[in-house]
Parts: C-alpha cells; sequence; structure tokens
C-alpha cells in the first residue's frame, strides 16, 4: 500500500489534474484509449492512474504490467512513479515490449531452452546471411542479379523480413494479405476508362467506365519481385539456426508463439497481471500488439489502458503501424478520453499546428463523428501574443546568418536564455556549418549527434594505407594509385607541392616507354634530390615506414600492425598535438577497438579479411558509430526532429523549411514495391513528415520561427515546403521575406571559411606549360573540366594513377567483344550468338585484372546473357549496314586552335554521310539527364549530348575520310531491367549545338592555360574535393582578398 508520505503526494496530483484528466485516470475498469495530444500531461495521468490503482484496489505493484516504447521511457516512467507512489514503484513491472519478453524467456528457460545456446546476430553476420540467400538463387531466379550489384538484393529482402517479422506474418498470411489488397485495387478509379479508347496493339476497344484490365495485369505484374521475395523468407531461419544465432525480432515472435502453443504459459501471466498500462501506443507494431492482445484476451472487458497520439505517430520507419489505434477502437470499443488542454505553448503555436495537421486523413478524429481534438492553451504562457513567424530568405547563408546573429545576440544580451532556445532540424548536415559558427563565436552549445567512425577522415586515411599494405604485400605495384594521396596525409610532414612534383615525374615515360614506379622513386634519394624537393627526406620517411609495414604484414598480428602503422607515421604523436586531440584518441580508438573485438572473435583474422569487413560494412550502411557530444549547461539546443519529442523549450527555431528537405517521402528506394494500403505504414509518406513537422512545431512554448531559404548558393530554386504553405493558410499566418546585409553574410562565411573556397598549391606552372606543349582536349577531359577542374587537375594534369575496377572491366570487355565480333563477321565469319559470347569472354580474360575471382565469375555470367539478348535484338539491325568503321581514332582536329582527339566507337557509313554510334553499358534510367542539351537546370549540358557533339566536330575538323557525320548515337548494350528494351538515343547535331560546345571547348581550353584548376565544385560526394577538403588548409590572404578584409 503508499505509505501516507506518498498518499499525500498522490492526492495533491490528483487534485491539480484537469477534468479530462480525471476521466482518464478515474477509469479503471475496463479498455480505456486516452488520446494525448503534445503537452497534455500524458506521463503524469500514467504515473496518477497507477497509484489510484495501488491506493483503492486489491492488487499488488507485481499485478500491474506497464509496457513502454524506449528504455529511456521506462526510466523516466519509474522515476515519475517513484515521486508519487514512493518506493513501491520499483516493485512494478516496467518494461519495454523486447524487455518484457526477454523476462518472460529467461522466467522459463525449461521452455525456452533451446534458444539458451543462440547468440544475437551481428549486422555483418546479417549481411552474410542474406548474401547466402541471394548466392544460393539459381541463374534464372528474378531476384538473382550480377555485375557489382549482385547483392541488390540484400537490403530490400532485409527490409521485407524485417517488416514481416514485426508484423508476425509468414510466408502463407503475407501471400493472403498481398493477394487481398490486389483483389482490392479493383476498385480504383485509375483502372476504369474514363473516355473510349482502343488499344494500337491489341486492338481491344474499351468504353467510357470499362475495367481496363490490360492496365490492372500490368499494375500486378509489378509486385511478382515481391512473391519471388516472400517465398525466400523461410530461408532467414534456416540461415540464422544455421550458424546458431537470432534476430532481435524473434524474441517477440517467440514469446507469441508459445503463448498460443502453450496455455498454461500464457494463464500464468494473464493470471499474474491484472491490469495493463501502454505508453505510445501509436508507435507499436504489429507483433507487439498481437503480445498484447493474448495478454489481455482472456477478459471480455480487459483493464488495459492504451496513451497515445496518432498526431504524434513518427517512427513508421522503425516499424511502428498506426492502424494499431484505429484497430484496438474496433476491437475493444475502449472508454475514449481525447487530452485537449496544453500546458506548453501559447494559443497562437497550438492553433498553427492545428491547421497544419488537420490536413492529415489518417486521423482518429477522422474515424469517430464523436471525437473532437482542438489544443487549448492552460499553461503558464497561454496568455501571450506571441504568433508563429514565417521568415523566408532569398538563400541559405542568409537563413543560417539571420539565426546565428539572432542568437548571439540573445547571448550577449540574456546569456542564461540559451538553454531554453533550440534549433530544430529534420537531418544534420542542415547545421553543420552553423555549428560551427557558434564554435568558433565561443556561443555555448548542445549537440549529440551519432558519427560513423568509418566515413570521418583520419579513419579513411589509415584504411587506405592499410589497402596499401595489402595490395603491395600480394603483388608489388599493386597499390600505387594510393600513394598520392597518402603521401598528403598531414601527419607525414610532406609538402604538397613535393607531391605535385612527383606525380609530374612519374607521367613521363623513359626511352622504353615505361613511366617511372611511384613506390621505387618515393624511396631513391637521387631521383628526389633531382626534382629539387622542398623536403626530400619527409619524403623517404614516409617510403620507409611504408616498406616496413609492407613486411611486416604477413608476420605479426593485426593489432601489432596497426599499432606499428599509427607509431611509426607519427599519427599518434600529430594527434597528440592538435588542438582535438580528445576528440581524435576517442575516434582512433573506436577503431583500434574494432580491430581488437573482431580479432578476439576471428583469431586468425588477416589484413585482407578486415578491409573485405569494412567494405561490407559500407556497402550495407553498417556504421561504427560514436557519439560526438558537444554539450554545456547553458547551450542553445541542436536537435533533429525526432529526438525532439517528449521536449519543450521556450524559443524553437525550425530551420531549412525546404521541399527537399521535407516534402520527399522516404524509405522506398531500398524496399520492394507494395500495393495501394498494403501495409501502408511501410514507408513515410507526406502524413508521416506532416505528423514530424507538427511535433517539432510543437515543441514551442512562446516564440515559434519557421525559417526556409527560397534559393541555394548556385540559385537553384528551393521554395518552402508544402508543410510552410499549410500554417501560412491561417487567416492570421504571415511571411516575412526578411534581408540580412550583405556584410554580415560575408562574416559569417569568414567565421566558417567554406569548403567551397579552399585552394590547393598547384605544381609550378612551367610544369603545366611544359604538359600543355603536347595537349590534345578529349570529350572525357571537357565533360570532366566543365563538372570539376579539381578532378581535371588531379586526374588529367597529374595523372594520378587510380585503381582499376570491375566496371570498368566489364565496359572494357564489352567494347572488346563487340568489336572483334563486328570484325569477324565483316571478314565472313558467321553471325552466331556463341561467336559473340566467345568474344566476349576473350575480353573478359583480357581485363581480368580489374575483377576479384568473384566478380570475374558473376560478370561473365551476366556478360554472357547480355550479349545473348542484344544479338537476339540487334543482329540483322547491325549489319543492315554494308561498311562500317570501328574504334576509330581522331587525332588530327582542332576547334579555334584548340587541339583535338577521339575514339569513336563504331562509324556507319552510308553514301553520303556517316553515322557516329558510342556503347554504353551502364542503366539508361540513371542517365537520361546525361543525354540531354543545355536547359535552366543544367546550363552545360549532359556528358552523352556533349559528347555526340564533340564527334561531329572531330570529324568536321579531321578530314582524312572525308566523312559528314549528320547523325550520332547512344547504344546501351544492356537492356532495361524493366521492359527488357534495349535503349537507343539518337540525335541530330544542329550548328547551334555545334557553336555551344565549341564555346565550351574554347573557355575550358582558356581556363586550362590559366592555371584555373583550384576551385571546388558543389557535389558532395566528390571524391578530389573532399581529398583537399581534409587535406590542405585554407589559404588566408585569398579570403582577405576575396572579403574586403585585407589590410
Amino acid at each position: 500500500m503508499i505509505k501516507e508520505k506518498y498518499e499525500k503526494i498522490y492526492n495533491e496530483s490528483y487534485i491539480n489534474l484537469n477534468e479530462q484528466q480525471k476521466r482518464a485516470v478515474d477509469r479503471i475498469e475496463g479498455p480505456v484509449l486516452v488520446n494525448a495530444g503534445p503537452g497534455t500531461g500524458k506521463t503524469q495521468i500514467l504515473a496518477v492512474r497507477i497509484g489510484k490503482i495501488l491506493l483503492e484496489q486489491d492488487v499488488s505493484p507485481h499485478n500491474i504490467l506497464c509496457l513502454t516504447y524506449t528504455d529511456a521511457a521506462t526510466i523516466a516512467m519509474r522515476n515519475r512513479l517513484v515521486e508519487i507512489v514512493g518506493p513501491e514503484a520499483h516493485k512494478i513491472h516496467i518494461y519495454t515490449f523486447h524487455g518484457f519478453c526477454n523476462q518472460v524467456i529467461q522466467e522459463n528457460l525449461d521452455y525456452f531452452g533451446g534458444y539458451k545456446s543462440l547468440e544475437p546476430i551481428s549486422d555483418l553476420e546479417r549481411v552474410d546471411i542474406y548474401r547466402n540467400i541471394l548466392d544460393g538463387l539459381d541463374d534464372e531466379h528474378p531476384l538473382k542479379r550480377f555485375k557489382s550489384d549482385r547483392y541488390y538484393e540484400v537490403s530490400r529482402l532485409r527490409n521485407l523480413f524485417d517488416m514481416m517479422k514485426k508484423e508476425d506474418m509468414d510466408t502463407v498470411p503475407m501471400h493472403e494479405a498481398l493477394t487481398l489488397a490486389l483483389e482490392q485495387a479493383k476498385l480504383e478509379e485509375r483502372f476504369y476508362a474514363k473516355r473510349k479508347y482502343t488499344h494500337p496493339k491489341t486492338g481491344i476497344t474499351f468504353q467510357k467506365g470499362d475495367f481496363r484490365f490490360d492496365n490492372y495485369e500490368k499494375y500486378v505484374k509489378e509486385f511478382d519481385l515481391l512473391k519471388s521475395a516472400i517465398d525466400l523468407f523461410p530461408e532467414l531461419d534456416k540461415q540464422l539456426n544455421k550458424i546458431g544465432r537470432y534476430d532481435y525480432q524473434d524474441m517477440i515472435l517467440w514469446v507469441i508463439r508459445a503463448f498460443k502453443d502453450d496455455s498454461d504459459l500464457l494463464a500464468q501471466y494473464q493470471e499474474r497481471y491484472l491490469y495493463f498500462l501502454v505508453d505510445e501506443f501509436q508507435d507499436t507494431n504489429g507483433a507487439q500488439n498481437h503480445l498484447l492482445d493474448l495478454l489481455i484476451q482472456f477478459w471480455d472487458q480487459p483493464n488495459v489502458f492504451v496513451v497515445g497520439d496518432d498526431d504524434q505517430a513518427i517512427y513508421k520507419f522503425q516499424g511502428a503501424n498506426l492502424n494499431n489505434i484505429i484497430d484496438f477502437t474496433k476491437k475493444y470499443d475502449p472508454y475514449t478520453v481525447v487530452l485537449e488542454e496544453n500546458y506548453r505553448s501559447n494559443q497562437d503555436i497550438l492553433d498553427h499546428a492545428r491547421i497544419l495537421i488537420e490536413n492529415n486523413e489518417e486521423r482518429l478524429v477522422n474515424h469517430s463523428k464523436d471525437l473532437t481534438k482542438s489544443l487549448n492553451a492552460k499553461g503558464p504562457y497561454a496568455d501571450t501574443n506571441n504568433k508563429p513567424k514565417i521568415l523566408a530568405f532569398q538563400k541559405i547563408s542568409e537563413e543560417l546568418t539571420y539565426i546565428a546573429q539572432s542568437i548571439e545576440n540573445l547571448y550577449l544580451n540574456e546569456p542564461s536564455i540559451l538553454p531554453e532556445i533550440a534549433i530544430i532540424y529534420r537531418n544534420h548536415r542542415q547545421v553543420e556549418n552553423l555549428v560551427q559558427v557558434f564554435e568558433k563565436r565561443n556561443i555555448p552549445l548542445n549537440i549529440k549527434r551519432k558519427v560513423n567512425v568509418l566515413e570521418l577522415p583520419l579513419i579513411t586515411g589509415l584504411i587506405n594505407i592499410l589497402r596499401f599494405v595489402a595490395d603491395e604485400h600480394k603483388t608489388y605495384g599493386r597499390g600505387q594509385h594510393r600513394l598520392f594521396k597518402i603521401l598528403h596525409y598531414k601527419f607525414w610532414g610532406n609538402q604538397p607541392l613535393d607531391v605535385g612534383r612527383i606525380a609530374m615525374y612519374c607521367q613521363q615515360p623513359d626511352k622504353e616507354g615505361k613511366y617511372p614506379d611511384w613506390r621505387a622513386v618515393i624511396q631513391n634519394e637521387n631521383i628526389l634530390n633531382q626534382l629539387e624537393l622542398n623536403d626530400s627526406s619527409k619524403i623517404l620517411d614516409t617510403a620507409q615506414t611504408l616498406e616496413s609495414l609492407i613486411q611486416e604484414a604477413g608476420n605479426i598480428t593485426l593489432q601489432s600492425l596497426f599499432e606499428n602503422l599509427i607509431n611509426q607515421s607519427g599519427l599518434l604523436r600529430t594527434i597528440m598535438q592538435g588542438p582535438d586531440k580528445a576528440w581524435d584518441i576517442q575516434v582512433l580508438n573506436t577503431f583500434f577497438n574494432f580491430i581488437k573485438d573482431e580479432s578476439a572473435r576471428m583469431p586468425e583474422l588477416n589484413l585482407n579479411e578486415l578491409l573485405d569487413m569494412v567494405d561490407k560494412m559500407n556497402e550495407n550502411g553498417i556504421e561504427l558509430p560514436i557519439n560526438k557530444i558537444i554539450s554545456s549547461d547553458m547551450g542553445v539546443n541542436f536537435i533533429t526532429a525526432h529526438s525532439a519529442k517528449g521536449l519543450e523549450f521556450k524559443m524553437v527555431y525550425m530551420l531549412g523549411c525546404t521541399k527537399d528537405i521535407w516534402d520527399k517521402s522516404s524509405g522506398g528506394r531500398h524496399k520492394f514495391k507494395l500495393p495501394t494500403g498494403f501495409n501502408a505504414d511501410g514507408e513515410n509518406t507526406a502524413e508521416d513528415e506532416r505528423r514530424l513537422f507538427y511535433v517539432a512545431m510543437t515543441r514551442a512554448k512562446t516564440n515559434l520561427f519557421i525559417t526556409y531559404s527560397e534559393r541555394k548558393e548556385d540559385d537553384k530554386e528551393l521554395g518552402a515546403s508544402m508543410f510552410v504553405d499549410e500554417v501560412l493558410s491561417h487567416p492570421e499566418a504571415e511571411k516575412e521575406k526578411t534581408a540580412v546585409a550583405q556584410d554580415n553574410v560575408i562574416e559569417f562565411y569568414y567565421s566558417l571559411m567554406l569548403k567551397e573556397e579552399k585552394q590547393i598549391p598547384l605544381v609550378e606552372k612551367s610544369l603545366i606549360d611544359n604538359w600543355l606543349k603536347s595537349y590534345k582536349m578529349s570529350v572525357t577531359h571537357l565533360n570532366k573540366y566543365l563538372k570539376c577542374p579539381l578532378s581535371f587537375y588531379f586526374e588529367s594534369v597529374l595523372r594520378v594513377p587510380h585503381a582499376r575496377n570491375a566496371s570498368s572491366g566489364f565496359g572494357n570487355a564489352v567494347h572488346h567483344g563487340l568489336w572483334a565480333y563486328f570484325n569477324a563477321v565483316l571478314n565472313g565469319q558467321p553471325k552466331a550468338i556463341t561467336t559473340l559470347q566467345s568474344y566476349f569472354e576473350e575480353g573478359m580474360s583480357k581485363y581480368k585484372s580489374h575483377f576479384t575471382d568473384e566478380e570475374f565469375e558473376s560478370y561473365t555470367i551476366h556478360g554472357k546473357k547480355v550479349m545473348h539478348a542484344i544479338h537476339e535484338e540487334k543482329a540483322e539491325q547491325w549489319f543492315g549496314v554494308s561498311k562500317m568503321a570501328l574504334e576509330e581514332k581522331i587525332d588530327h582536329a582542332e576547334y579555334q586552335g584548340v587541339p583535338l582527339k577521339g575514339f569513336l566507337d563504331k562509324v556507319e557509313i552510308y553514301d553520303h554521310h556517316v553515322h557516329v554510334v558510342d556503347y554504353k553499358t551502364g542503366k539508361f534510367k540513371y542517365s537520361t539527364a546525361k543525354l540531354k542539351p543545355p536547359s535552366d537546370r543544367d546550363s552545360n549540358g549532359g556528358d552523352y549530348w556533349r559528347q555526340l557533339v564533340f564527334y561531329k566536330i572531330l570529324l568536321d575538323s579531321d578530314k582524312k575520310h572525308n566523312w559528314h557525320m549528320d547523325k550520332g548515337a547512344i547504344e546501351y548494350i544492356e537492356p532495361d531491367t524493366k521492359t527488357g528494351e534495349f535503349k537507343y538515343h539518337e540525335a541530330v547535331i544542329t550548328q547551334d549545338q555545334i557553336d555551344t560546345v565549341g564555346q565550351q571547348i574554347v573557355e575550358t581550353f582558356e581556363n586550362i592555360k590559366a592555371y584555373q584548376f583550384d576551385k571546388t565544385c558543389a557535389e558532395d560526394d566528390c571524391a578530389w574535393c573532399n581529398f583537399v577538403q581534409d587535406n590542405y588548409t585554407l589559404d588566408s590572404n585569398l579570403i582577405d582578398e576575396e572579403y574586403g578584409h585585407s589590410d
């Protein structure tokens, strides 16, 4: 029983409840559903209700089961209960769903004993299991893939099987549910003719209103892959059992099955618990709901109390099923209470949030005419008249500058206000620059962000060195392409100009046409001295360390090798002398501990296996996480919208509320397509994003700022999210176009030292001038420069060695196969499919060094299939041309004084003109933008469009054949994955297009001659831009000059 002290506290808590809350607390018997909006005291009524049960009913604390969504929620609930009911709170059974199932298993090991020897599956083991499933499929299985994407289906299978487990559905019920959904789809309006229509191929005529069975059949066919995937579900458990592992979701499923199979076991828990309470019910999934149903099904009117808010269901991406609330109301007809008194926000904020959320159709109030849901401000800030402000900025830089200055002014005038301020955003990338500026301006802040160690420059650099060591240990020269980047890592102390001189030297062949060997050059003191390096000793020290690591690689443990690397390279010393040593050591230890843990799990683990493991993690999105925490008790709070749930702040800035951030539904790319309405909670929709926006808005007590930018820095349009427009539909809502002084923006960027302003030290201009003497521009170089001058500098000027890869090897093999096949047929050999396949295999053997053994086998199978398919489709068409030239080299062309060169895959020769054909082995759907001419969206035009125009310019200039090219074509060698069609893009080249590309040629050549390579591009994933970002420092003189701060 509650002791006298806590009985008084309970009574005070109960008296302070409003009428709606009291109705929820007083209804102890029977099913109760409480729809608790934001700030309405959800946790308080759960705690008070438990107190009331203990006070008024003849039950013990252990007769109450409280189920929550997260571990943090269980702790918060117990702490609140301790305040109200005292030490008795520790006897109440409060669990997460998984925690409860684990307790059931531990209490019944005699029943669940078979599971005791199993270990939870790791993320890496899970990837292996799904790969094994795919590897076990025969070559004709619809989910079998080849080439580099042979494991593409891993993520889709995993998401599907996770969903099936979370919904407690195996193969048969899943197929039944799919069949029902497809049958119900027949009622959809889109499958009925809107007017009289005759199909051009079949000749079938549909009258207005007729069922379009042709469209419906096409729709049903879209789910063939899904059906095939569902059939593989039993393979998952077979693979798990084979290696003695279980999945996290299995724990709930084991208990559900045990309860279904053993009525005595179920009765044991039904008799133990007399009262059930479930928090955040909107976030439960199907399996969790089934578990609850089993526990409470013993009673006709179970004492179950569920609390949730359909408007705050923001965890669908984790399997939450909003339909659970609706199903609960249908099944149990609960006494329903809607909490409408909000103790957090002012009325203006609540009204604007209501206008937003009323656009959602998936709401409980839309399923019951008797329910209303309109939040009323009742807290200490109810009467404040601060309307939410919607601020529009011209560009992102202005938006960030405004927020930074606003908060800095608040900090300078009232520093104690900062803990009551939150900056809420959709994803961490949006605030990276803002956080940096706050740190540099010494504005206190709080942010907790999970960082993937494998993506940090410190670790990617170390992994690159380990790859070099592994490559060179296996075969001399295999890892040379890595040396350019490795030599730039700051801890070696090498000067970038010295590395540039070595790069220029290594691209000059000797008398026999052989190029200098990077690994040999950096060890040769005489050569380094000839190059007049600034500090050849650093290069020599680096080379000596690398040679030592290569020799040790096969003779010492992996841990010892890594330890030698961080010590002999000077990395550890550099870290300890740096300003971020605490963070860098934490990062280094995280990766080192990973090596130690994996070595303990697999004592024979070698370097190549470790690197394969890292590749597997990167390919499958498996992180090596570390929490980067910046913390200050008196700091402003940076927090994602998802993490903001349950929190409240006096002042909230919602930044970056643009279409590209908020209006895109997520989660579909790595999932199988599902029919309309089938497991509608499987992926995030606009309604889910609107709920998340609503949650962010309702964190604010008195001041809410919703900000967005109309354009990016490159002037591309962004525009407000549709949720901003919906908020603006409130009669009193206004949008303010906010101007920020340019000097303030400049100051913001000056503090930040943006990536875009980084410059690199070039090798001597005389060396570039010498290189230019024999330079001829190709379309590959032109495309590369237009996309990123920096990449052009490293890859085309310095000619940094690059790794061979399977994709380029496959492309080369296909080109070889087609070239050899055409030659053979033109010289009298038969046009047989086997001839084409044979020449393709010859090409694969020729370029075998590009592949691993596994890749070679997979690409060969795929390539033979492709050769067979394209031969059947194109063979007759190919040889409808009587004369052709193959792999035609053009190297005596020019345009307005710019020397040009090119290589044409195939020239089809007619009496008065020629057609130029270029082969592509990529997928058509991913390259459509490359085929388009210049537009407002892309002022330069696509690479493939430019390529065809460039070929026209080449042939117009080089008159050795006197060919007149009137058309160019891009021929895709691989069929479209959906239709099986072979795409063929043909284009007539106009004079306007020639003038456009000609101007690009001239301007690019002038830029090259002016050494304009040192600006980074806007692509986030540009390898060379990121390399510069990580390994070069900003030239402060340049910044002073550009931003007007120069003395």
